[in-house]
């Protein structure tokens, strides 16, 4: 797996908003294993570019948030109560770390 300094994200601070809110609804439950996301429907929701949601997709993906089924389509993985801990504990230093540069 990638590390999330390692996958470019588009230069906005929107991508931060959707990821926070697509991660806090993976991780209790609200989307769960069965929810098919797209660049598409979450791009319209949030009200931003493909290219943003392409980016949130990307790095859901690279943490284990995100997996794709064998059409290729975004699907929820299954996350453990401390899978989504670890998860939070890692974007928060990451957005920590940014803030600093």
């Amino acid at each position: 797996l990638a590390t999330l300094e390692e996958i470019p994200v588009a230069h906005s601070p929107r991508w931060e908003r959707v990821y926070a809110e697509v991660e806090q609804e993976l991780c209790t439950g609200v989307l769960h294993h069965s929810v098919r996301i797209t660049e598409e429907r979450l791009a319209e929701h949030f009200g931003v570019s493909r290219t943003v949601a392409r980016d949130v997709l990307a790095r859901m993906h690279s943490v284990g948030l995100l997996g794709k089924d064998r059409y290729g389509r975004w699907i929820a993985e299954r996350v453990t109560p401390r899978e989504a801990w670890g998860m939070v504990l890692v974007v928060a230093g990451i957005v920590v770390i940014s803030t600093l540069r």
